[in-house]
């Protein structure tokens, strides 16, 4: 290294004094200080008096920044303030103190009218001055240093209220925010989570787009609890945001590199799902485990519901029902949860329905939502406790009541097809099922793609072909079915054949050509027999009509059996 280069021999130097890279080791940073001070380099004096105030020595420090203040080197003055401030290494004074600013703040330089307009502001070392400490800090905000954009809006926001003083203020937070400064977007989210009467005429939604569109920056900025917002909003989506696996994995990232437990558990939880990156199991496990070893509750669950996923065997079961049991004993509800539903599936030793039942309601007291959902399912098939209907609804309600999406399915389909058992209903059957195809249809209003989707979209067109629950209408009918196709479901695409055959023959025949893409599905076969046959839509063909009805005979489907023994 070449000796006769302060920049570096500082750099080394600051490597040593905070093990940057290095083992930390005072001593020989100090050799790489001093020989950058003996260079007459006004760092290098800085840099020695930070060794000698961590060895308590302040009178040595004293002396150093001295020399690096006669170079104009403010952080220097601000390190000599407190010394004044404190009294060591010289007699205290607050007076002192305050002069040194005051001379620093001659040229201008931000830190050093930053930490003068606290003292005017505080009082500290002279007569508490609230406009002259505004005035100092809006010199500082306006030479675009970050500090004094956010002590002088802070200052601003103290008084009293006035929309153009706010608006200033707002004003140069975001201009701060914009920069990731942290003290700034954590000031500027709080005004917009406060209702504050400056926002009045803007929307709820609004304030709320706007308070995570700074809770993001803080998340640029390395915030660790924004991280961990900001990511899970991205893995589950919500009214401000839509699902983004990619950028829930990159934030969940960041927070891992803070050797947060959430992110490691985050990335884990990733890893493990497939979201934003390759599903890696292996990896997963091990960042989960990670994760678990510093107290994070929900990834021993994970960790159970990761041998729980891939378990071939009830030992591997047991295995899940180990780290569930460990998390549970943490307050862990969705592990209590888990641990109910090993208990009601029968896969681990000594699995009871009774004791699924009380699992599942030690969780729902704990306020686990999903636990509602259960109950609901329990009650109304007996598991641990009677059959009971009423129940069951009770379990459902409350499950919708806190927002959970399946509940609304679950007790749509509960509500409707009770309904549809009845012989004879009543108007208040036909009440309880027109309350379950509302359920149905929010149900559908903001369901990801799944089978009870499509399962949803079917119910609510054969309710409104029939006129049950609600009032017949065709074209509704059709607009549902045509969405469950969107899945190239074949059952849907035979269900919407048959619903257009009559009106739109050409459209209806290409939906069946479909629908015959499923090799299993036997309706199809046989309705494209049943074209042939009649010779409708199609050429009369009685031989082709024979081959489609013998698939579907194959199929053990009643209808085309029938039809062949008449040929």
């Amino acid at each position: 290294m070449r000796e006769d280069n302060p920049k570096l021999l500082n750099e080394t130097g600051e490597k040593y004094f905070a093990g940057i890279g290095v083992e930390k080791n005072l001593e020989i940073a100090y050799q790489y200080f001093k020989k950058a001070s003996d260079l007459d380099n006004p760092v290098g004096y800085y840099n020695l008096s930070r060794y000698f105030t961590v060895k308590s020595n302040y009178k040595e420090a004293f002396a150093q920044l001295q020399k690096a203040m006669s170079y104009g080197y403010v952080d220097a003055a601000i390190d000599m303030v407190e010394l004044y401030l404190h009294g060591k290494g010289v007699h205290k004074s607050k007076k002192k103190a305050f002069k040194v600013l005051l001379d620093f703040s001659k040229t201008n330089e931000p830190k050093a009218l930053n930490r003068l307009g606290e003292m005017y502001e505080d009082g500290n070392g002279v007569k508490k001055d609230e406009a002259k400490a505004l005035e100092t800090y809006q010199k500082s905000a306006d030479a675009k240093d970050l500090q004094g954009m956010y002590l002088y809006s802070s200052l601003l926001l103290k008084g009293k209220y006035n929309p153009k003083t706010f608006e200033t203020a707002l004003h140069y937070l975001d201009q701060a925010s914009v920069k990731l400064h942290q003290d700034s977007l954590l000031k500027i989210k709080s005004l917009y989570d406060s209702n504050h009467p400056y926002f009045s005429k803007k929307s709820l939604q609004y304030l709320k787009e706007m308070s995570f569109y700074y809770e993001e920056h803080l998340a640029k900025a390395g915030n660790s609890e924004a991280l961990s917002v900001v990511a899970k909003q991205y893995y589950t989506g919500s009214d401000l945001t839509k699902p983004n696996p990619e950028k829930a994995y990159q934030y969940y990232e960041e927070l891992a590199k803070l050797s947060h437990p959430e992110g490691y558990y985050g990335v884990g939880l990733c890893l493990m799902n497939g979201v934003g990156c390759k599903q890696d199991f292996s990896k997963a496990r091990e960042l989960l485990q990670l994760s678990a070893s510093l107290k994070h509750a929900g990834a021993l669950t994970k960790l159970g519901d990761l041998e729980r996923s891939v378990a071939k065997t009830q030992s591997d079961f047991e295995k899940a029902k180990t780290y569930y049991f460990e998390a549970a004993k943490q307050n862990d509800t969705e592990a209590l949860m888990n641990l109910s539903l090993l208990h009601y599936r029968n896969q681990i030793q000594g699995a009871s329905a009774d004791l699924a039942f009380q699992t599942m309601t030690q969780a729902s007291s704990k306020g686990n939502v999903q636990a509602y959902y259960w109950l609901g399912v329990y009650h109304e098939k007996g598991i641990g406790t009677k059959p009971s209907g009423p129940m069951a609804e009770k379990m459902f309600a409350k499950a919708i009541e806190h927002g959970h999406k399946g509940a609304l399915f679950k007790y749509g389909m509960y509500l409707f097809e009770n309904a549809k058992k009845e012989v004879k209903p009543k108007k208040k059957t036909i009440a309880s099922a027109h309350q379950g195809l509302l359920f149905l249809s929010k149900y559908l209003s903001d369901a990801t793609t799944s089978q009870n989707q499509l399962v949803a979209m079917m119910t609510l067109s054969k309710a409104f072909e029939e006129g049950f629950g609600v009032k017949k209408q065709p074209k509704a009918a059709r607009y549902w079915m045509e969405k469950a196709t969107q899945s190239k479901d074949s059952n849907a695409l035979v269900e919407l054949y048959r619903m257009v055959k009559d009106d739109y023959g050409k459209q209806a025949v290409e939906y069946l050509k479909t629908a015959l893409a499923d090799t299993e599905n036997a309706r199809a076969y046989h309705e494209m027999g049943e074209l042939y046959f009649h010779g409708d839509l199609v050429e009369k063909d009685l031989e082709k009509a024979k081959r489609y009805y013998e698939v579907a005979a194959k199929k053990k489907y009643q209808p085309s059996i029938d039809r062949l023994l008449l040929m």
